[in-house]
């Protein structure tokens, strides 16, 4: 019921029309609290899971239900990485949702081994453009690194957030960061000089960009009732953030 399904179909159909888009599952991709759970409230359920009857399995139904919206997107997922939602129901209950997930996204795996796209709890990718020029012939290539992880923790306010993110931007040598888990939206920069191992010696900047993504879960809604509402979470914005890469300048822009 707090699942705010027209907004999160409006960044599915943002990603399906640009040709150049790519994104990533950074967990928590359904609520996955079921009955038993201290969280659990009954009224926040929506109504389609009781009407057919999937109380019962309500967090796998769930989570089919996100790879039901996310199919027309599904070639241009990066992967899908674990959230605690997602670990709680494997840890209680030994089904593994995100597997469940990148099967019906990627194809089943071998015995014994993980499915195309199962990123587990973080991932480091790296983003490669190509660039041809008017014969076709492959020029100088643009690399980006990509820290992407689920996260854990953070304080209400958003300078918590920044600060868990200029952490991370820190400890790893990444050009983008980026995580989930505490629903706000913050973006942060950073830039880091020096001088090249070899050649002339010039000073660079080695710019960073780091990202908290969001969420489409709307903790207050009239008429219900909710964990987050009863400890009093901070309502936040809607939506997911975007890093835009020009592979030409080499520049990241952050959309929030």
């Amino acid at each position: 019921m707090h699942h705010d399904r027209r907004e999160f179909l409006k960044t599915v159909e943002r990603i399906d029309s640009n040709p150049n888009a790519l994104w990533i599952g950074l967990g928590d991709n359904a609520e996955c609290i079921i009955p038993g759970d201290p969280r659990f409230e009954p009224t926040e359920i929506d109504r389609h899971y009781y009407q057919n009857n999937m109380m019962g399995e309500l967090a796998v139904q769930q989570t089919k239900r996100f790879v039901d919206a996310i199919q027309p997107i599904q070639s241009k997922c990066l992967g899908l990485i674990t959230g605690n939602h997602e670990q709680e129901i494997l840890k209680r209950h030994n089904v593994d949702l995100v597997k469940l997930s990148c099967e019906e996204l990627f194809g089943r795996a071998e015995l014994g081994k993980k499915p195309d796209g199962y990123l587990s709890d973080m991932a480091i990718i790296r983003l490669t453009f190509q660039r041809l020029n008017d014969q076709g012939e492959r020029m100088r290539s643009c690399v980006k690194t990509v820290l992407a992880a689920h996260g854990c923790g953070g304080g209400r306010k958003g300078g918590s957030t920044v600060n868990r993110l200029e952490d991370l931007m820190g400890d790893f040598d990444i050009d983008i960061v980026m995580f989930g888990h505490v629903h706000k939206r913050v973006t942060t920069r950073a830039e880091r000089l020096g001088i090249p191992a070899k050649g002339k010696l010039v000073l660079t900047v080695k710019k960073q960009v780091g990202g908290s993504s969001g969420s489409y879960y709307q903790a207050y809604h009239a008429g219900s009732s909710s964990y987050a509402q009863r400890i009093m979470v901070k309502p936040s914005s809607l939506g997911s953030i975007r890093f835009m890469i020009n592979p030409n300048t080499e520049d990241v822009e952050v959309v929030n």
